[in-house]
């Protein structure tokens, strides 16, 4: 758990997290965009800074609904608009 509080969010609602083991960063998805950040930034007395996060925005023609990593880098992403899975080419 986290006392701190997140003042901009990915979107209007998060829709989905998921976790990336190789970079170790936690990732919460919304609509065409997703905010990424260190994991360790939430244990114990972690703390978050602007810096801390990586934001990624994407054409709004796709929603996307939730990520997966098979052991690489290399995420699979769900999108509901013509159901589909994404298959990144290189590591996030």
């Amino acid at each position: 758990m986290t006392h701190q509080v997140l003042k901009h969010l990915p979107g209007t609602r998060i829709q989905s997290m998921g976790y990336n083991p190789v970079r170790k960063r936690l990732l919460m998805m919304s609509d065409a965009s997703i905010a990424s950040f260190p994991a360790k930034g939430l244990r114990g007395h972690g703390h978050l800074t602007n810096r801390s996060f990586e934001w990624t925005q994407f054409g709004p023609k796709r929603e996307f609904e939730g990520i997966a990593y098979d052991g690489s880098s290399k995420g699979n992403l769900l999108v509901n608009h013509c159901p589909e899975v994404l298959q990144a080419d290189r590591g996030y």
